[in-house]
């Protein structure tokens, strides 16, 4: 299979945001690029050390939204190359929505619906999530979701 993988976190608690995306990259060099739908200026750096960032962030009235590429990240001890992060505020609400290649999840020897969950499930804890749930893009389909917060829908692999 080739695809787009989705992983998708509702309604995440603006308290967790910073710390969990931080638990999350690891390290200012894993980040390739950032840009943020209303502040042009925004730095990698900002991610890690700008608390002023993220109290604006955190405070705009409207919707807008951070994009983060990464080299990697981790699932369990696998690292996963080529991630995008996208944190959609809106109506002082956030999401979080995390994109793998399916190519490159098999690649790092990645491929049951119920690893996805289970990290998935640790990554809904850490930022406080109210529902999560994972699949082929779009992952809110429920045709195409491997599995939401109740379980793994059945134990599929790439």
């Amino acid at each position: 299979m080739d695809g787009l993988l989705e992983f998708a976190f509702d309604e995440i608690n603006s308290s967790n945001l910073k710390r969990g995306i931080i638990t999350l990259i690891e390290k200012l060099e894993n980040i390739i690029n950032v840009s943020d739908s209303e502040n042009e200026s925004m730095t990698p750096e900002d991610i890690f050390f700008n608390e002023e960032y993220w109290c604006d962030f955190l405070n705009r009235k409207k919707g807008s939204a951070i994009f983060i590429n990464v080299f990697y990240l981790k699932i369990n001890d696998k690292k996963i190359k080529n991630a995008s992060i996208q944190i959609i505020g809106y109506e002082n609400k956030m999401d979080l929505i995390i994109l793998l290649s399916s190519r490159d999840c098999l690649a790092a020897d990645v491929n049951f619906s119920v690893e996805f969950f289970y990290w998935t499930k640790s990554l809904a804890v850490l930022f406080g999530a109210s529902l999560f749930y994972g699949g082929l893009e779009p992952a809110s389909d429920e045709k195409t979701q491997l599995y939401n917060q109740a379980g793994v829908r059945e134990i599929f692999k790439l």
